[in-house]
């Protein structure tokens, strides 16, 4: 799209027709095929509320989505302008009942892009990592993205690329996640595995847990929001600036009843450790 000068280009996207599912040809190119300029974003109505991204049959990389989310408008918002950002233009495919253009459109003129703090943004963040992992980190006084990192070390940590078929640009970025979610050991479970464990009560040998403050992240101006993830960040963490705690199971128990951690008892057991820390803050 043009504009004239001074003004922010509009973003970009196309609304998908009606019934069309990312398995389904490309119904804005003249063979049906997909390329690296294409990406997706799917709502679903009903009361799935499973999220989830990845590439299917036709390769191309999609995030879906339950309608009913709360920052669904933020989310179909980050994702088109993040996409936008790194050469691709979406679409987007909606239920019958969210009026297509008009959906999108409402929610980029009322989701701001600047780098201000929401409602819903959590005050704190997590980072999950290996033992050896984390030993790097120390040294660095930071959390690297793929990007940054030795070829062979990164090849450790980027099942996502490899499983998912996660774009090129994700391994530029630190991803943080919600506190209050297993997804961050997931991540951690699944290096361990060499392959996507998405099971958060499946036995797996917890790493290093890192809380960091997420209004501070976002205000300095740093965070970079994509629609998928709760935060992501260019680059390096910085410790010293956002650091808040770090949690290992060596001080932890482990729930009665239970010969091995699972992602969920971790972060349940680490969530409390953490409170403690903070002398009772809110999570």
């Amino acid at each position: 799209m043009n504009s004239a000068v001074g003004q922010v280009p509009q973003p970009e996207y196309v609304i998908a027709p009606s019934g069309w599912t990312p398995d389904d040809d490309n119904p804005f190119s003249a063979d049906g095929s997909y390329g690296p300029a294409d990406s997706a974003i799917v709502l679903r109505d009903g009361d799935d509320t499973r999220t989830w991204y990845g590439a299917g049959r036709t390769g191309l990389f999609a995030l879906h989505l339950w309608a009913g989310l709360p920052d669904v408008r933020e989310r179909v918002a980050d994702f088109v302008r993040y996409e936008n950002e790194h050469g691709r233009v979406s679409i987007v495919a909606l239920p019958q009942d969210l009026a297509g253009r008009r959906f999108v459109d409402e929610a980029l003129a009322q989701v701001p892009a600047a780098p201000r703090l929401r409602e819903s943004d959590p005050r704190w963040v997590v980072h999950s990592t290996s033992e050896d992992a984390w030993r790097s980190i120390q040294r660095d006084r930071a959390i690297s993205a793929l990007s940054e990192l030795p070829e062979r070390v990164a090849r450790v940590g980027g099942l996502g690329l490899r499983v998912l078929g996660e774009p090129p640009d994700f391994a530029e970025y630190v991803v943080l996640g919600r506190i209050d979610t297993p997804s961050a050991e997931i991540v951690v479970a699944s290096q361990q595995n060499g392959r996507l464990c998405e099971d958060a009560d499946a036995p797996y040998q917890p790493g290093v847990r890192l809380y960091l403050d997420g209004h501070a992240i976002i205000t300095s101006g740093v965070a970079a929001r994509d629609g998928r993830h709760t935060l992501k960040v260019r680059g390096r963490v910085s410790l010293p600036r956002f650091l808040a705690a770090v949690i290992t199971s060596r001080n932890l128990a482990r729930p009665n009843g239970l010969t091995e951690w699972t992602p969920r008892a971790f972060v349940t057991a680490a969530n409390a450790a953490f409170a403690r820390v903070i002398d009772g803050g809110a999570l």
